[in-house]
């Protein structure tokens, strides 16, 4: 692992932060903070816990709500019973013995969803698979399924310009502080426990994001696919196991990177995988039966 205190003197890693609108630096560089920047961080620090703690108990309390009503609408007993429909990852005995905000937020979604199919009534409701679109011979849907490895959720870890993120979700939250006063909270995403709270942390402090945010932001998230791409072979294998197909990033919530709650957004994620793609098949060339299987 990159020692993360070291200065970084790879020219190719300087020459993309100057590209990005930044310059390289060292986290050893806090410790001589004066004292006032110091106390702001420790401040930052607390009211990030405090924020932390009353957003895992405002949605254990209103998970409770959702399974309260659909036992009275379906009868249903268990949180065992809703996930095998829903996310039966979230309902897994482990993932039911973590009270992270993460997990609390997935199983939250899950049971929301839940109560939107059962409101359908029975013979509506028997077709829609919940998260669950299958890809097709003409579109890759990665939100949650089989191509989960494109999202920026998943667990694929990221050296990027000289730092290691868990997460391109995270490398992707911290540009927004980065090289700037608020380099401070950039810290904080990067130590986040997980991508959802690298999310919520950028979330809570949108107002402090570097000011040309919107016209960089597309430009820094393809170079982060680059380097995701690069760095894992399996990443590569997935993307190029696509084929010729659309990808989508099916976001129900997000009608920029996604395609939105209409499905009809400007799915910029998936057009910037199709762009990282193309790149790779240029740069090496596979046979047509490579490009459309799945290696796993």
């Amino acid at each position: 692992m990159a020692d993360r205190t070291q200065p970084d003197t790879n020219p190719s890693r300087n020459a993309t932060q100057a590209r990005l609108g930044h310059t390289p630096h060292t986290e050893g560089a806090a410790d001589k903070a004066p004292p006032a920047i110091l106390k702001a961080r420790g401040d930052l620090a607390v009211e990030n816990r405090n924020y932390w703690q009353a957003e895992a108990e405002r949605r254990a309390a209103r998970i409770a709500e959702l399974e309260a009503e659909l036992q009275r609408r379906s009868g249903v007993q268990s949180r065992e019973a809703i996930a095998a429909v829903i996310d039966p990852v979230a309902f897994h005995p482990i993932s039911l013995g973590d009270t992270h905000p993460g997990w609390l937020h997935r199983r939250e979604v899950a049971l929301e969803t839940a109560g939107k199919i059962l409101a359908l009534g029975p013979a509506q409701a028997a077709p829609v698979p919940g998260f669950v679109k299958p890809d097709n011979d003409r579109q890759v849907f990665f939100y949650e399924q089989d191509f989960y490895v494109l999202s920026n959720f998943s667990a694929f870890r990221l050296d990027w310009n000289g730092l290691i993120f868990d997460t391109s979700e995270a490398a992707y939250h911290y540009e927004k502080f980065a090289g700037s006063v608020y380099e401070n909270i950039g810290r904080e995403i990067r130590n986040a426990h997980s991508a959802h709270e690298a999310f919520k942390l950028a979330e809570l402090h949108k107002d402090k994001r570097r000011p040309d945010w919107d016209a960089v932001k597309v430009n820094i998230m393809l170079h982060i696919l680059r380097a995701k791409a690069t760095q894992h072979e399996y990443v590569r294998r997935k993307l190029l196991a696509t084929g010729e197909r659309e990808l989508i990033e099916d976001s129900w919530r997000d009608d920029f990177w996604g395609w939105g709650p209409n499905r009809d957004g400007q799915n910029m994620l998936g057009k910037l995988w199709m762009e990282v793609r193309a790149e790779l098949r240029a740069s090496s060339p596979l046979s047509s039966a490579d490009r459309g299987r799945d290696n796993g």
